[in-house]
């Protein structure tokens, strides 16, 4: 399922203008009914996220949003696993989790007549791609964190810098009643599900894209 979902996404979005490989700080934008990847010295408008992973092929990655899309956010009010998404018992084999996209829908699927038990999984514009990264994919995106600023200050988005706490859409914990968290540090940390701060700075929701 995993695969049709991303084939998807992968022919609506449009492939790299002009034949050119997409590199980590390059801007996604929207270009009339098409959307393009342009490189930061070409852009000039339009843009809705940028580049922070590429795979091999050089077409494909993930973008970030430029904006926060919630804060002082819990994760969720109950402990229980919603079926299909899975529990991590260490940190260690969590970092493998790149699964954002599934973990979202999951949790939305869990979640339909009461959004606020996984809130942010609602946060994001799942409806036009976006998404709830995982604790592997948030690690990711600290590792680009300063390619990307400089094109995230381009589309007047909130810059990878600063003290920030990211909730994952990663579970973690033997009975399930932890979330995955990446701060500011880049250390990855694993609190109650329940708590919306964490010494006084909030935690966050950033989504992210597939292109």
């Amino acid at each position: 399922m995993r695969k049709n979902i991303l084939l998807t996404v992968f022919a609506v979005l449009s492939i790299i203008g002009f034949g050119q490989n997409a590199r980590i700080g390059d801007i996604l934008c929207v270009q009339g009914a098409d959307t393009i990847i342009v490189h930061p010295e070409n852009y000039n408008g339009g843009g809705i996220g940028v580049v922070f992973y590429v795979d091999e092929t050089g077409h494909h990655g993930w973008v970030l949003h430029p904006d926060i899309q919630a804060q002082q956010i819990q994760w969720s009010y109950v402990n229980e696993l919603p079926w299909g998404l899975t529990g991590w018992n260490s940190q260690r084999e969590a970092i493998y989790d790149l699964d954002g996209y599934d973990n979202t829908e999951f949790l939305r699927l869990a979640s339909q007549n009461d959004h606020s038990k996984y809130p942010g999984a609602w946060a994001v514009d799942f409806e036009h791609g976006w998404y709830w990264p995982s604790i592997g994919q948030l690690n990711i995106l600290y590792g680009s964190a300063p390619i990307i600023n400089n094109s995230l200050k381009l589309l007047e988005g909130a810059q990878i810098q600063g003290k920030w706490f990211y909730w994952s859409s990663s579970v973690y914990g033997f009975n399930n009643d932890c979330a995955l968290y990446l701060g500011s540090d880049g250390r990855l940390g694993a609190i109650v599900k329940s708590r919306t701060d964490l010494g006084d700075i909030p935690m966050s929701i950033r989504s992210i894209r597939n292109f």
